[in-house]
């Protein structure tokens, strides 16, 4: 394990006075390093309430998303944020990116979370050309279970996007909290599922699909939001000659990334990393474990994601199948060529145990 956060750094985490490589690497630390996590808490303290975590290793720094936060009162806003169109209601989350307002769209009278990029002398182009490519890349998915963007503009000299405000909780909160049964588990995932697959066909790949990016509102639909770390299938974007990420820089939430996304080539990653995450949160959400082991040193971890597959989630949890065992044990192979190579494949054998039929994944 790499040294220890000073206190220096924990302070550049929180106030976003990092490069991009350099935050990585030491969110990277935190995720594995519960004494460098309970720092950071207790800096944090200091301006945000600790949320109520099922989850010790989930969101041990604030980030760019509505989700945990999303039905919890919002805190007042500076009269520096204001911006045209808009009455900000107050501040929902403070993240990497920049700062989620509760606002209501003045033209519309529409409720919106508005994102707006932060100004600071440490933002580079790399991260507002990150900040434009969520914007086009949200712009181009309609679907009821992908939250939608409203509006873009610049504003003072200030970037930012209103989008779809979801009051709801996080996904595994929800289900849980309502002790669901197999079949209502089954039926939000493959809505899920369905969903990460139309931005696959748009050619949108998200990166950090977990329970926190999924907001299951009070009619039992979820949602999937924070496209902060989406990337174009197929192609890394590139402005002004400086790639929006760079060669070995990690990007997603180590407990629910796939093997490639810690690698150093960041081709390697495809629409078949988000089949992992989404295997990781079925296992997650049925288990209330982890697939691996997250313990120890990060190249101890690193070395159990690339190799060793996880214990069967019936060993956990009896109610679960020797279908959906094989269905969830297939969406988190290391490889990617032994996947489902669709998250929409993995929906349509999640639907399979759903009615009793016999699973594709059974037919090797």
């Amino acid at each position: 394990m790499s040294a220890c956060l000073t206190p220096a750094e924990v302070d550049g985490l929180l106030d976003e006075s990092l490069d991009s490589a350099e935050e990585g690497r030491l969110r990277a630390h935190v995720l594995v390093c519960q004494d460098c996590a309970e720092k950071v808490r207790q800096r944090r303290a200091a301006w945000r309430p600790e949320p109520d975590e099922q989850d010790p290793r989930r969101e041990t720094l604030p980030a760019v998303a509505v989700p945990d936060e999303a039905s919890a009162p919002a805190r007042p806003s500076a009269a520096a944020d204001s911006i045209d169109g808009y009455e900000i209601l107050g501040e929902i989350r403070h993240g990497g990116q920049g700062v989620v307002y509760k606002a209501i769209q003045k033209s519309t009278k529409r409720l919106v979370a508005l994102k707006v990029l932060r100004e600071s002398p440490h933002s580079f182009l790399r991260e507002r050309q990150r900040f434009q490519r969520e914007i086009d890349l949200v712009a181009a998915l309609r679907h009821p279970n992908i939250v939608t963007l409203f509006d873009s503009a610049l504003c003072r000299g200030r970037f930012y996007f209103a989008m779809e405000y979801i009051h709801g909780e996080p996904l595994d909160t929800y289900l849980w909290t309502r002790q669901a049964d197999l079949a209502q588990i089954l039926r939000i995932m493959i809505r899920v599922c369905l969903a990460v697959n139309h931005a696959h066909q748009r050619g949108v790949i998200h990166r950090d699909l977990k329970p926190a990016n999924i907001l299951v509102d009070a009619d039992g639909q979820p949602h999937v939001l924070d496209f902060g770390l989406a990337k174009a299938a197929g192609r890394e974007l590139i402005a002004g000659g400086v790639p929006v990420t760079l060669t070995s820089e990690f990007m997603g939430t180590l407990s629910y990334a796939s093997p490639e996304q810690t690698g150093s080539d960041p081709s390697a990653v495809d629409l078949r990393s988000d089949v992992y995450s989404l295997g990781v949160i079925l296992y997650w959400i049925l288990t209330r474990r982890y697939p691996i082991d997250l313990s120890g040193g990060l190249a101890d971890i690193l070395e159990r994601k690339a190799g060793k597959e996880p214990a069967h989630p019936s060993l956990y949890n009896p109610r679960v199948s020797a279908d959906l065992d094989t269905v969830v044990l297939k969406a988190l192979a290391p490889e990617r060529e032994g996947r489902y190579q669709s998250a929409g494949a993995l929906a349509e054998d999640l639907r399979r145990v759903l009615e009793g039929e016999a699973v594709e994944a059974r037919r090797r």
